[in-house]
């Protein structure tokens, strides 16, 4: 079977999110209670969750026929559409979303660097969903503005995200595009924020003239700090016992450069399921381009290069090599490139690799708290400590 327009993968993403926009378009409304709080409503489209299922239906019949092509058979495109069917219609409950938005909330409790709509029970139900109104501006205007400060605090704070939702709290948001992600400028926490709000009320004494009155605002804009807000979190992703140790051991693998255990560690991802028809060449070809990767790191005087272009080599040698990866594990892998690109739009110079390096680099810690620590360092941002709570 031949399809026109796409390949087999890209139509299979290209009808998922089909699916995921007709299910809420143009139904997120802006309301006020009648005590002035202004709260936004989600509402589900009317029989939505049966129209889910037909397309799903059709989509299956199309993956069936497309799976007896033997040059497209190792993709597994039917087994990809099961696994996918499960969140996308999971997203259709919205008491589901709320559900996540509760755990998001109180696993990122202890920053300011990240927030989360907050739902507003009993205002929830499987079809409605009334949460608080987020401000903020959307993350492409910074990604089109160029590099600044401001940019770089957003490309450590967005990877630092994915690496505390993967390796900490096991939910991940799948659906990380710029389109879900607001930012919103806050005042300093910690001991800076005390002297913040220390000049706000010398600026509203009557003894400061207008010049000085100036030079505080312009003063208390510098110490402003971002604050990303993520949104539509009907899609989250939770790993298993075993994918969470294999997902430490890749990032460890990733780490320390060596392809050899990268390979053995994306092997061990599909278990007894795995279908490469040749395990040890695919762990050849992986030392291979991390052989390369660190000659090439060497030539640039030690820094790490893209973290995307990284992983979509190793990518290509899955591709290649006809490695069986689980539909969970290729939505964590598209997440994860999908905020790497963004983040490297933010800041070219950001690597998310040099992130990992730092998680793994103290070898006397157990892992859980080396872990721990190096996520709150880029979180609560490092020896500053600006975004720390107060």
């Amino acid at each position: 079977m031949f399809f026109p327009l796409f390949t087999p993968i890209k139509w299979l993403a290209h009808e998922l999110c089909i699916l995921e926009a007709q299910a809420f378009s143009s139904k997120v409304l802006q309301t006020s209670f009648p005590a002035g709080q202004v709260v936004a409503v989600k509402v589900r489209h009317p029989g939505v969750a049966d129209t889910i299922l037909r397309d799903f239906s059709l989509m299956m019949a199309v993956a069936s026929l497309a799976s007896q092509v033997p040059a497209i058979a190792h993709l597994r495109i039917e087994d990809t559409l099961k696994q996918f069917a499960a969140p996308l219609t999971e997203q259709v409950d919205l008491s589901r979303e709320a559900s996540n938005l509760q755990q998001f909330n109180y696993n990122f409790r202890n920053t300011l660097a990240v927030d989360f709509p907050v739902p507003l029970y009993p205002l929830v139900s499987n079809e409605v969903l009334v949460e608080t109104f987020e401000e903020g501006d959307n993350i492409s205007r910074y990604i089109e503005s160029g590099h600044g400060p401001i940019n770089q605090r957003l490309s450590v704070i967005g990877s630092g995200t994915m690496l505390q939702m993967m390796l900490l709290d096991n939910l991940i948001h799948s659906d990380l595009h710029p389109g879900n992600i607001l930012v919103r400028l806050m005042p300093p926490g910690s001991l800076m924020g005390l002297l913040y709000g220390g000049l706000e009320g010398v600026k509203r004494s009557g003894y400061v003239t207008n010049p000085t009155r100036a030079q505080i605002d312009v003063l208390q804009q510098r110490w402003l700090q971002p604050q990303i807000v993520l949104l539509d979190v009907g899609m989250a992703t939770e790993l298993s016992d075993e994918d969470k140790s294999n997902m430490v051991g890749l990032f460890r693998s990733f780490a320390a450069m060596d392809g050899t255990e990268v390979g053995k560690w994306v092997l061990r991802f599909s278990g007894p399921d795995q279908h490469c028809p040749a395990p040890g060449d695919f762990i050849g070809a992986m030392e291979g381009v991390f052989d390369d990767l660190r000659k090439a790191d060497e030539g640039n005087g030690g820094a790490s290069g893209n973290s995307a272009e990284t992983l979509s080599y190793v990518l290509e040698m899955v591709r290649q090599h006809k490695v069986t990866l689980p539909g969970h594990i290729c939505a964590v892998v598209v997440t994860t490139l999908v905020l790497e690109g963004w983040s490297n739009k933010l800041d070219s110079s950001h690597s998310v690799l040099v992130q990992v390096q730092k998680m793994f680099a103290n070898q006397t810690l157990p892992i859980g708290r080396r872990l721990l620590r190096a996520v709150d360092e880029v979180m609560n941002g490092g020896e500053e400590g600006i975004l720390a709570m107060s």
